[in-house]
């Protein structure tokens, strides 16, 4: 299910791993039974250990697409709305399939290389960059603060840990890789940060 969980199997003992992105609405029940049916799917396909979901990350801060940052309001208490949503409905999930489950958490942007000559030919069509820095320490406090009523079965992998330690390697400033544009990878950055949370959690 990716060469990411291919790698990192072994490490942790798991068959398998499963990735499931998030849309940019908000939840609601019928939210909620797509996500649950399709991480059901995949399990009845190919069993697996652990469970990754994400995707509340640097597209949300487009202006002509979004639907968390549109409506005007305090950013951060939006998105912690939004993020408690997903965490509470992704624990029961996880209850229910015996698995755990991982919310990776939005990345900052790396401004100075958006910027750089030349530019990234859109910067403009998104809202202020130091917007996914107040998220990020959004989420840290609701898992941190919500911890035990959470419970164990889902945990927060802070993406923006990795794109902060390594300023200037995404050749956008935004995407690890980027399909369709002359953009060389980084995503080998990713087999480190990944390992060690892992190890960390499960190993």
């Amino acid at each position: 299910m990716g060469e990411i969980s291919k790698s990192y199997a072994n490490i942790v003992g798991a068959d398998a791993m499963s990735f499931v992105g998030l849309k940019d609405t908000g939840l609601n029940a019928s939210g909620v039974d797509e996500y649950k049916v399709r991480l059901e799917s995949a399990y009845s396909r190919r069993p697996f250990d652990v469970a990754f979901v994400g995707g509340l990350g640097l597209h949300h801060l487009l202006r002509k697409k979004n639907s968390l940052t549109d409506t005007g309001g305090d950013l951060s208490l939006k998105h912690k709305d939004v993020v408690k949503q997903y965490a509470d409905m992704f624990g029961r999930i996880s209850v229910g399939l015996g698995v755990p489950v991982i919310f990776v958490g939005v990345p900052t942007l790396d401004g100075a290389t958006i910027l750089m000559s030349a530019a990234k030919h859109d910067f403009n069509e998104f809202y202020d960059f130091s917007i996914p820095v107040l998220w990020d320490a959004t989420e840290s406090r609701l898992f941190h603060v919500e911890r035990s009523r959470l419970g164990a079965g889902i945990l927060h992998m802070r993406l923006a840990e990795l794109t902060n330690a390594c300023p200037g390697v995404r050749c956008d400033g935004m995407h690890f890789a980027s399909f369709g544009r002359e953009c060389e990878p980084s995503s080998a950055l990713w087999d480190h940060f990944l390992g060690e949370f892992l190890l960390k959690n499960f190993g």
